[in-house]
């Protein structure tokens, strides 16, 4: 049956013997204030041995040397476009890049980030032999070269999701819900994708996407290097907490989730984390208030949180944790 999903689909079958034109990549990099890291990272996309792309540089108004070095790129290489915008923030500099992308596909690479060698062919190819995939998503070396234990990799399953739910659930997507590992059948996303003004625009996407249902594929192969930046934006959005709790539970929402199901205890104890940070800076209390089972989940601390919540409930539980009481 074709799955329940926005994409014209075919089975793989027909991909092998119909002979299919090349794959074109559209890849958007919005540059801002990473002049130490652009060179790289553009660098890391000509290195590939895939070729049939195109990069969008999103110049999202940087007040330093990077719009020089974006024109540059351009005077290099065809392939590569160049786009100066007044700032707008991360949101508005992809949302920017997909209104103007002409490929089959999409993707996202953040300017101080790179792609390990030989990531692109592998998966281009697979695409190419699946044209039923929607979404592919590959492996993360998340702060790479951070200078104190040199990050965390996180290497994906070859499996197919033909819901959001199950990808959701037994993928643990919401644990690795980047938008810069996954490669986008172009008709998924339009110029409004990416919420402006919110922090973790990449949840707030996954909102969206929940309510597509698109097909994913996540695979081991290729690698996307999430470079460690001290100064980073990611690194400045603690503040951001209630919005990323709000975001988290906007998708269990469009999924009609409940979250007292044994499949979605996981993912409750990665809510009660923030939840907690939440209670902490704000007092405020979204998450419902859950038995889950008891076990280690990622960690003793897990295990006494899961305690905590079946003897004493939520609020007590982020008030032991949090040390301030949740309104």
């Amino acid at each position: 049956m074709k799955p329940d999903n926005l994409s014209i689909w075919q089975p793989a079958s027909l991909s092998k013997n119909k002979k299919m034109k090349p794959i074109l990549l559209s890849i958007i990099i919005p540059v801002y204030k990473v002049e130490d890291y652009l060179d790289r990272c553009v660098e890391s996309v000509i290195g590939q041995s895939f070729k049939n792309w195109e990069m969008i540089l999103v110049d999202d108004g940087s007040p330093d040397n990077c719009p020089a070095m974006c024109d540059r790129w351009v005077e290099r290489d065809s392939r590569i476009r160049a786009v100066h915008k007044t700032n707008g923030g991360l949101s508005s500099a992809r949302n920017h890049g997909i209104g103007i992308a002409e490929g089959d596909y999409m993707t996202f690479i953040d300017s101080d980030d790179e792609l390990a060698p030989e990531t692109l062919a592998p998966l281009v190819k697979m695409l190419a032999e699946h044209p039923e995939y929607d979404i592919l998503e590959y492996s993360v070396h998340q702060d790479y070269m951070h200078p104190d234990d040199g990050g965390n990799l996180y290497v994906l399953k070859e499996k197919t999701y033909l819901t959001f739910k199950d990808y959701w659930s037994d993928a643990y997507g919401y644990e690795h819900c980047w938008s810069c590992n996954k490669i986008f059948r172009k008709g998924l996303l339009d110029s409004d994708s990416f919420t402006t003004g919110r922090y973790y625009e990449d949840v707030l996407l996954m909102v969206k996407l929940a309510t597509m249902n698109p097909v994913i594929h996540t695979t081991s192969q290729g690698l996307y290097l999430y470079r460690y930046n001290s100064n980073g934006i990611s690194k400045s959005y603690d503040a951001g907490l209630l919005q990323l709790l709000e975001a988290q539970l906007s998708v269990v929402n469009v999924l009609a989730t409940d979250l007292r199901a044994p499949r979605w205890h996981r993912l409750y104890m990665r809510l009660l984390n923030v939840q907690i940070d939440v209670c902490k800076i704000t007092g405020a209390l979204l998450l419902p208030d859950v038995r889950v089972a008891v076990k280690n989940y990622f960690g003793m601390s897990s295990l006494v949180k899961s305690v905590l919540l079946n003897l004493f409930g939520l609020r007590l539980t982020c008030l032991l944790f949090g040390l301030r009481k949740c309104k």
